[in-house]
């Protein structure tokens, strides 16, 4: 039941979020044009001009394009997050049964069960300290942005904190 409310809920944010974005897409593009407005307005000041800019208009229909595809590969990636988010849970899950397994394939010894033991131990500090971690390092991104009043800010918070879970590519 937690787990499907934990999904409804990041369900809800991502249609609540796409919502905003397409709503402000207006307002997004007025302040991409005034930035390359003042772009211009520093570039003149150091001499250089760039009349063959000033016409600039951006191809929306490619940058749909772009943007379509990274919202797919976005969400196929949530997906295979969320696959290996599940077989996770469920190997947790297993933790209690696996000494008889281990024994039953190892045959019985108090050195084989100290070092399970052990190894799960390590590993669920290890889950609970890189959870504790990303809540706090995703909270305060999404803190960060809401203040500096970044739209979307709770939910790049949301994603950082799932995000940091994935080495390299992560916050």
């Amino acid at each position: 039941a937690i787990y499907g409310a934990t999904i409804l809920a990041f369900l809800l944010l991502i249609v609540y979020s796409l919502n905003v974005f397409i709503g402000n897409i207006g307002k997004y593009s007025e302040l991409f044009y005034e930035r390359i407005a003042d772009l211009y307005l520093f570039l003149s000041d150091f001499g250089i001009n760039l009349p063959s800019l000033a016409d600039f208009e951006p191809d929306w229909g490619s940058i749909s394009k772009y943007v379509l595809q990274f919202a797919g590969d976005t969400s196929s990636l949530m997906m295979n997050a969320f696959f290996i988010f599940v077989i996770t849970t469920f190997l947790f899950l297993e933790i209690p049964v696996m000494p008889k397994r281990i024994k039953k394939v190892f045959g019985n010894g108090e050195e084989t069960d100290s070092k399970y033991m052990e190894m799960c131990n390590s590993m669920i500090k290890w889950l609970v300290v890189k959870t504790k971690t990303n809540v706090v390092l995703g909270a305060a991104f999404g803190g960060m942005l809401y203040v500096l009043g970044i739209d979307l800010a709770i939910f790049l918070g949301v994603l950082a904190i799932i995000l940091s879970y994935i080495p390299y590519i992560g916050l």
